[in-house]
């Protein structure tokens, strides 16, 4: 086992712009600026919570602990310094050395970054943008996909907008006869803070063509108005069509119409009641996408102000957490397992892996809340009602649907329910070939968000339902991870390892087996025999797609369980702030806390994984995480009541058997811990006394109970005795 240490750390890379033409021109002046430029570098660096790590010549390499604080750093390096730096920004995976300097991809990653970047500005990637929120974040606009120099992978850029933008942030694309109602758009945009282009704008002698342009190709949000008239429009159609290719589509219907074909699957706002009003609630969520995209997000005043008025978006809604049965004050979602009709058993997996992505990409939203796909398992094929399975669940809306996959087209139907009354407040269906299951995907939830009146970045929803080049993997890293939530670890070592081999660059499918192989070491087996292994994988994973929740996660919860807890939690927290709606993070968390003796955060993340997934079947697994807890702080009946719920949810699940011996042996149960003891010999009679050690001293590591924990344990074991009839 190698004592290398790795870390999930936010990178800065900056050098001085046109370093060495300065130097031949005088040098002595240039080294003179640059020393003194180490000082403002420094002082910025410390200022933010950083730390520069290594130098030469005019290259400075900083390190972060936050990604927020690294851009914002970033920012006041590349505005003030003099002379000008070029800064590259990104999160990844480094190596620390003895002397405290750093290596790695991550490190080699901002560096690229910085030399694409111009004098005075700053590349971001997507792992940083990703992780961070608020205004800052805004000031981020994407460059597309770079290919960096003599690196195999192309990774999204982000540069730095600048602060006041002489673009208009809105273009308007609309029919000529409905001059009128666009007039009424545009003044409610320019009332509500935005810059808006419409043909009005034009200047005298300006080339109507040239200047419109130029204006829709700068707009980060153009909207199109659908009308009878509109959609007969080759301008209007044109300018949809390049809005739709730039991303920067916002289209609304002011009249009942047949929209052209291309865009019968966009998402598109209802607005043809819409009178102007400022409080209608359909202009409200309307107003609030066309914020998102160009970045001016509402002020404390205009909020402060719709409050005044009653009026709450849906999208602005409160994000705490509900209480476990109750609806809240924001809605909840429940995805009830998808039917599959293709008629053959092999599909089903098809199914559940649709569902577990389309659960993964709506979770990114802050405004709902989706509860995790084994809380619905338990209403797959059950006759309940609409308004009863709401009632169980206790949320608001309901998504349900139909998998039928036939060669290599794919059929989806799916709908969205009232759980109330059972109304169909949206329904779709979307035929498309295998080959574009992520964009089919990405469709469904774009619009599914819109219809709960929030929005999802497009950038996390990619990244969430990205696939790889072979489905077969994608399937195989669905039957994986099946296994492994029922602890069938050679099971799922075997799919994973055949998902890696369809898809060598999926950065999923090697975090996928990293994890199955951690779990042999977790279910006691020695740590010597698989850590190579999964070390190589972890690393590969982080390599492939350091900024992907699903690969944080498997990475961070693989090192805890390869004895790293302490490398581990940093990416299962990054994970979790991601996708704070994901229960899997919040119970790798409430894990990697315990093991870390962080009792009270991890007590926090179980209860927040159980509102995540109310009545889920696989609660058993959560509740041993709650016994090691209790066992920790020495509340042993507490303990005991919960390794006895788990059990009573899975009879043979044999870790919460092992934890019972000891915890009834440490009450002076001898007879219940005996108890435990047979069963576990008979469902597993391979099962060790150091198997079971190993396990316990690798969960209560670093704790003043392990000595009496695992003494325990040997008691049970040595005084149960072993049935004749079982060899």
């Amino acid at each position: 086992m190698t004592d290398t240490a790795r870390k999930l750390a936010t990178i800065v890379a900056l050098d001085v712009a046109g370093y060495s033409a300065r130097t031949e021109a005088d040098e002595a002046r240039t080294t003179a600026e640059v020393a003194a430029l180490r000082k403002v570098i420094e002082t910025i660096a410390a200022k933010h919570g950083g730390r520069v790590f290594n130098t030469a010549g005019d290259g400075f390499m900083l390190e972060f602990g936050s990604s927020l604080a690294a851009v914002e750093a970033a920012f006041e390096l590349a505005e003030t310094c003099e002379p000008k730096v070029r800064v590259g920004v990104h999160l990844g995976d480094v190596v620390v050395q003895p002397n405290g300097d750093l290596l790695g991809h991550g490190v080699n990653v901002a560096a690229r970054l910085m030399a694409r970047s111009d004098p005075g500005g700053a590349l971001v990637s997507g792992a940083v943008r990703q992780s961070i929120r608020g205004p800052i974040a805004q000031r981020l606009q994407s460059c597309g996909m770079l290919k960096l120099d003599k690196m195999a992978e192309t990774i999204e850029a982000f540069a730095f907008a600048a602060a006041a933008s002489a673009q208009k942030g809105v273009f308007l694309s609309y029919a000529r006869e409905d001059k009128a109602v666009a007039r009424k758009f545009a003044e409610s945009f320019e009332r509500e803070g935005l810059s808006v282009w419409w043909d009005v704008a034009l200047r005298s002698g300006d080339a109507y063509d040239e200047a419109m342009e130029a204006a829709l190709k700068s707009a980060k949000a153009v909207i199109v108005l659908w009308s009878k008239k509109s959609v007969d429009s080759r301008w209007v159609r044109a300018e949809a069509t390049h809005a739709d290719r730039n991303k920067t589509l916002v289209p609304a219907m002011i009249e009942p119409c047949e929209r052209p074909i291309m865009f019968e699957l966009t998402q598109t706002a209802e607005l043809t009641h819409w009178d102007g009003a400022p409080t209608d609630k359909a202009w409200q969520s309307f107003l609030a996408d066309v914020r998102r995209l160009t970045g001016k997000l509402r002020t404390p005043e205009q909020a402060s102000a719709l409050q005044v008025q009653n009026v709450v978006s849906p999208a602005a809604v409160p994000t705490g957490p509900t209480t476990k049965g109750e609806k809240g004050v924001r809605p909840a979602l429940a995805v009830l397992p998808f039917t599959n009709r293709s008629g053959l058993k092999d599909d089903d997996i098809f199914a559940i892996g649709m569902v577990e992505d389309i659960i993964a990409a709506l979770s990114l939203s802050r405004a709902i809340r989706i509860l995790a796909s084994g809380s619905a398992a338990a209403f797959r094929n059950n006759a309940a009602d609409v308004a009863q399975i709401g009632r169980k669940l206790g949320v608001r809306y309901l998504m349900e649907g139909n998998v039928r996959r036939v060669g290599d087209n794919l059929r989806v139907t799916a709908q969205l329910l009232e759980a109330d009354n059972g109304a169909i407040l949206w329904t779709q269906k979307f035929d498309r070939p295998l080959s574009e299951l992520a964009n089919l995907q990405e469709d469904l939830v774009t619009e599914v968000a819109a219809h709960l009146g929030t929005q999802i970045l497009r950038i996390e929803m990619e990244r969430a339902l990205r696939k790889p080049g072979n489905l077969n993997a994608w399937e195989a890293m669905t039957r994986a991870a099946m296994a492994t939530g029922r602890g069938y670890w050679p099971l799922a070592i075997a799919e994973a390892e055949k998902a890696v081999e369809l898809a060598p660059d999926s950065g999923s499918a090697h975090a996928t087996l990293a994890f199955a192989l951690s779990g042999m070491v977790c279910s006691g087996h020695k740590l010597e025999d698989w850590f190579p292994r999964g070390q190589k994988h972890i690393s590969r994973a982080l390599e492939l797609d350091a900024a992907r929740p699903a690969v944080l996660l498997w990475v961070g919860w693989a090192l805890a369980w390869f004895g790293k807890p302490e490398e581990g939690v940093t990416y299962v927290e990054q994970a979790a702030r991601i996708n704070p709606n994901n229960a899997i993070a919040q119970l790798g968390l409430g894990a990697i806390y315990g093991m870390l003796n962080r009792l009270d955060e991890a007590q926090r993340a179980l209860r927040a994984q159980e509102a995540l997934s109310p009545q889920s079947p696989y609660q058993y697994n959560a509740l041993i995480w709650d016994a090691f807890v209790h066992v920790k702080a020495e509340r042993l009946p507490l303990a005991l009541t919960a390794l006895d719920d788990s059990l009573r949810l899975m009879p043979t699940f044999t870790a919460a058997l092992l934890c019972r011996s000891y915890v009834c042996e440490l009450l002076g149960q001898g007879d219940a811990a005996h108890d435990s003891v047979r069963r576990l010999r008979a469902l597993d009679p391979a099962w060790t006394i150091e198997r079971g050690l190993r396990n316990s001293a690798l969960f209560f590591r670093n704790h003043p109970m392990k000595p009496k924990v695992l003494a325990a344990q040997k008691k049970a074991w040595d005084e149960t005795p072993v049935d004749s009839s079982a060899t």
